[in-house]
């Protein structure tokens, strides 16, 4: 995690193989890979679908999600 990031964004990798998880992300309609930004709240902010990107478009996720 970036350094400007530290108290502002938790990053957690979900392993999607178990049910428990594939249950809980089944709502962002993602299938099976995909980023998601969740407020405090646990509200859905931000979605990047599928496994096709990169740095950049996280960055700018992530901005959205900080509203930046």
């Amino acid at each position: 995690m970036s350094p400007s990031y530290e108290g502002k964004v938790k990053f957690e990798v979900i392993d999607v193989s178990t049910q428990e998880h594939k249950d809980a992300i089944k709502g962002y309609d993602l299938g099976t890979h995909g980023l998601v930004g969740l407020s405090p709240d646990g509200n859905l902010k931000v979605k990047i679908p599928g496994h096709e990107f990169g740095k950049d478009e996280i960055t700018a996720k992530v901005k959205e999600l900080l509203g930046n």
